[in-house]
């Protein structure tokens, strides 16, 4: 059961007669299943499991609940007709889309490099073996155990101040500071721009895939930025001296991607 819920929360069903798409279990309008959008209604529901094509086969919506709607029910029930008002069933049958290929199909790989991302193996014995100072490795390791005090940390703690984040009021995690502030997405766009580098999705994505496939790629980056730049200057051993440590950056690219970094090759 639990793969089978692993399988279906990275695919989403695109909707055709809606006969074999359930209503709030599946993801289908969104990015996530209405029962996580909407989780105080779909807990009074009387039944959980119906399909699309029972819910939207009359108006209005075939959904009966075992209590009255007040308040913020209500409410949410409004937001829910209102986002599957525009729905129109077709003939055809409901078709699965795998959301971790381009092609939509699955792939075993796909799921495979998906769960390294989401419970990558061992990733602290790699932050170890980074030649970086001990105080920036230490803060790494910090981060990938999430035992950074961020405010939702501190809550558990029993700290008793305000969750919200400074810049732009939500709950500040790790996953926030990082990641999804839109101060923090400034920052990587400016990364990206500069770099080409992606932003990772996640933490957990940070330390696995992303962190492999990226590392290499910035150092040559840079490298080739370095050579283009020797050849802007006028004194020949200002020159020699900028292609030299280019090809050094190389040579530890090439050391770090093969599992490490030789002592010789770091840069004075």
């Amino acid at each position: 059961m639990h793969i089978k819920e692993e399988v279906i929360a990275n695919g989403s069903f695109v909707i055709k007669d809606g006969a074999n798409t359930r209503f709030w279990d599946d993801t289908w309008i969104g990015d996530k299943p209405l029962k996580n959008r909407y989780p105080n209604l779909y807990n009074i529901a009387r039944d959980r499991h119906i399909t699309v094509s029972k819910v939207m086969s009359s108006r209005p919506l075939n959904i009966f609940f075992r209590r009255s709607l007040v308040d913020n029910n209500l409410r949410e029930w409004l937001r829910l007709v209102a986002q599957v008002s525009n729905v129109v069933l077709v003939d055809g049958m409901d078709h699965f889309k795998w959301l971790l290929t381009k092609s939509g199909l699955f792939t075993v790989r796909s799921i495979y490099l998906n769960a390294i991302d989401t419970h990558p193996p061992f990733q602290h014995r790699k932050i170890w073996r980074w030649k970086l100072p001990l105080k920036i490795k230490i803060f790494l390791w910090f981060i990938q155990r999430g035992v950074i005090l961020t405010k939702d940390n501190l809550a558990k703690k029993n700290w008793k101040g305000s969750q919200k984040c400074e810049c732009c009021n939500m709950n500040k995690t790790i996953q926030h500071l990082f990641l999804d502030c839109p101060f923090a997405k400034m920052i990587w766009r400016i990364i990206f721009y500069t770099t080409n580098l992606n932003q990772p999705r996640s933490i957990d994505h940070m330390f696995g895939t992303w962190l492999d496939n990226q590392n290499k790629k910035v150092i040559f980056r840079g490298a080739y930025w370095i050579r283009f730049w020797s050849q802007l200057q006028r004194d020949e051993q200002a020159k020699d001296a900028l292609v030299v440590m280019s090809k050094k950056l190389e040579i530890i690219a090439l050391e770090i991607s093969n599992g490490g970094w030789k002592h010789f090759f770091r840069l004075s």
